[in-house]
């Protein structure tokens, strides 16, 4: 059974060994695939991006197994659901979200004997239920593919969805509004404007603003050579702020969760 792993623990730490560790202890025969522990610390609709356009070149039956979770130890539900062919493992706080809408079936880990007995007996919130939690379920799932997921716990109808999924057209129609979800290691800024939202503008100028400034759109990088920031749609279909050879990120000072505006003309 293949099994991936997202996070944004880094590799500083043993936390991504600690959950294989975990996987493996119940499946040896597993196989992990780790998709990226460097998510952006705590950006949840970044996570909820790299899910979206790395799940879907797996085999179908793949588990994923995602940890952002600034909520650890809270009220937050854990979640287990099948969608789209895959299994999703992990906090219930919008990272699955591209996922939830027509998710074949969604529950919440409750069941005690499938979490790490060390949670259950250290008798305080726990920190790391990456390792005590998801990676049990991803474990008992890969090594018994009959189990039913009801085992784990009751049915959840209301998962938390991020209202950031998506950037937002204006009433008329004359600008998009939209954030940085997430800055790759060439410091180029994906924003949550889809070329979905985009295409019904074709055949309008279109500018973009970020960071007070305000630059025109390219069709892939190369095609511009000047030392100023431009956007394209790029290849997962998200417009995307770049500086050819450069880093945008740097340059513009943009974040994850900064403002992004397309302004049509």
């Amino acid at each position: 059974m293949l099994i991936t792993l997202t996070t944004d623990f880094g590799n500083k730490d043993g936390f991504p060994a600690q959950m294989k560790g975990v996987i493996l202890g119940m499946n040896p025969d597993a196989r992990i695939i780790d998709i990226t522990h460097q998510i952006a610390p705590w950006n949840i609709a970044g996570g909820s991006y790299i899910l979206k356009t790395c799940c879907r070149y797996f085999p179908h039956g793949t588990i994923h197994v995602a940890v952002v979770d600034p909520g650890v130890g809270s009220g937050r539900r854990r979640l287990v659901l099948r969608s789209g062919g895959w299994i999703f493992i992990g906090p219930d706080n919008g990272l699955f979200s591209p996922f939830l809408k027509g998710a074949d079936e969604i529950r919440e880990i409750t069941n005690p004997s499938l979490i790490l007995p060390s949670l259950l007996e250290s008798g305080h919130h726990s920190t790391f239920e990456g390792r005590d939690v998801f990676a049990p379920a991803a474990g008992w799932l890969s090594a018994d593919r009959k189990m039913p997921m009801a085992e784990f716990g009751p049915e959840v109808t209301d998962p938390v969805i991020i209202k950031n999924i998506h950037g937002l057209i204006s009433s008329d129609g004359s600008f998009i509004t939209g954030e940085v979800l997430h800055i790759d290691r060439f410091g180029n800024c994906i924003t949550n404007i889809s070329g979905e939202q985009l295409k019904n503008n074709t055949g309008l100028a279109a500018s973009v603003e970020a960071a007070g400034r305000r630059f025109g759109l390219a069709r892939f990088y190369a095609e511009v050579s000047d030392a100023a920031p431009h956007a394209l749609l790029n290849s997962e279909g998200f417009l995307e702020i770049f500086f050819f050879k450069g880093n945008a990120a740097v340059t513009l000072g943009l974040k994850p969760g900064d403002p992004v505006r397309v302004v049509f003309a």
